[in-house]
């Protein structure tokens, strides 16, 4: 008797489920654009009004908001357009970057040496993962363009091009501040001498030059460098529904637990960063990209004042990284859940009460805690053939 031999999918099965997922995607984008949400009406649509009752460009003069200016440019841009239409094109250009970013994820994991199918669907996971989809195509934010320049920092890391990645991460840098979560991973391969000192001059000329147009429109050089410092200094509370360390902590001990925490994160950035340079090893890009996701997910953890989009993109980063290595999805599932349930609250007009947020920052704490024991895990794993 003969054994019979499953027979092939037909080649085309793929791409069209593919395709047809994708569609499903942009069918769910197209029924959430109608939705309202608070930063919407509060600041995104205020801001066009603004920019276009003065002319537009000529608006990026005025000090109107703490976003920094390229974002500003987006909105510029869209305050040329027949007026009512803002909130849409605001969704549409954040859900777009979406798939500049689902975009970067699949360079990511074809760098991690995934097969071309599962870096795809990878991808696909990516767009439809709540704590995306939500963001840009509900609530109308930009954490998706941040995050993209983020993750073409660390796909320019994994190539080897530290300019490019100095580039990349400057960029990320002038969208948004939170960009600095990844800086410690930088200062690791600065201590090994596998990015060049020399490569951090790129980063001042290309801020100074993402900053230019609203100088050139008439906003002095003083208020641009000082957005983010501003902005800083904008809340006081320990969190702004983050369900991180500080939503353990009432809220009238703000000080001296701001300053605390900050030197906290500070000091154990600073002491990872020195243990993880003294590694005599060479990274494997799998290491190297667990590590990037520690850090995305370990500095918003220990830092006060967040709010609870800032773990934005570590849950992008866990997601992918639950791709190339399946022992990270029950933190990159997790981080769905953290993510998801304070956006809910947020998009309804609502801070998400204590008895919800405290047992959520209870699931992020070990959420925390098994990431850094499966990358402990990882590290310890002998150095693969590619390495960084």
């Amino acid at each position: 008797m003969t054994e019979q031999r499953a027979k092939p999918q037909p080649k085309f099965l793929l791409p069209v489920l593919m395709g047809i997922l994708l569609l499903l995607n942009i069918l769910l984008r197209i029924i959430t654009l109608p939705i309202p949400s608070p930063d919407m009406y509060q600041y995104l649509l205020e801001w066009v009004e603004i920019l276009r009752s003065h002319g537009g460009f000529a608006g990026l003069a005025i000090n109107f908001s703490d976003y920094n200016p390229p974002y500003l440019y987006l909105l510029t841009l869209i305050s040329y357009l027949p007026a009512g239409q803002a909130m849409f094109w605001i969704k549409i250009a954040s859900a777009l970057m979406d798939f500049a970013l689902a975009g970067a994820a699949f360079g990511i994991l074809r760098a991690l040496a995934v097969r071309r199918d599962y870096a795809a669907a990878g991808a696909i996971l990516l767009l439809f993962a709540p704590s995306v989809w939500s963001v840009s195509s509900v609530w109308g934010q930009c954490d998706g363009f941040y995050t993209f320049f983020l993750f073409l920092t660390i796909l320019a890391l994994l190539s080897q091009r530290p300019y490019a990645a100095l580039a990349a991460f400057t960029l990320a840098i002038s969208f948004k501040l939170q960009s600095i979560f990844l800086a410690p991973l930088l200062l690791v391969l600065l201590l090994r001498r596998q990015i060049p000192w020399k490569s951090l001059l790129v980063g001042i000329p290309l801020y100074l030059l993402a900053l230019l147009p609203a100088a050139l429109a008439g906003r002095s050089w003083l208020d641009l460098l000082t957005i983010y410092f501003n902005q800083a200094n904008s809340y006081d509370r320990l969190t702004l529904n983050a369900p991180n360390l500080y939503a353990f902590i009432p809220p009238r001990y703000y000080h001296p637990v701001v300053y605390i925490g900050i030197a906290l994160a500070g000091l154990v950035c600073l002491g990872l960063a020195l243990w993880l340079a003294r590694r005599e090893q060479p990274f494997s890009r799998l290491q190297l990209m667990a590590i990037a996701a520690a850090f995305l997910f370990i500095v918003p953890y220990l830092l006060p004042k967040m709010h609870e989009r800032y773990f934005f993109a570590a849950a992008a980063a866990y997601l992918i990284l639950s791709i190339a290595d399946r022992r990270f999805w029950p933190v990159a599932a997790g981080l769905q859940i953290t993510n998801a349930i304070p956006y809910f609250y947020f998009i309804n007009g609502a801070n998400t009460p204590a008895v919800v947020l405290i047992p959520l920052a209870v699931l992020q704490t070990v959420l925390l805690g098994f990431s850094l024991y499966r990358t402990r895990q990882v590290l310890a794993a002998p150095p693969a053939q590619v390495t960084v």
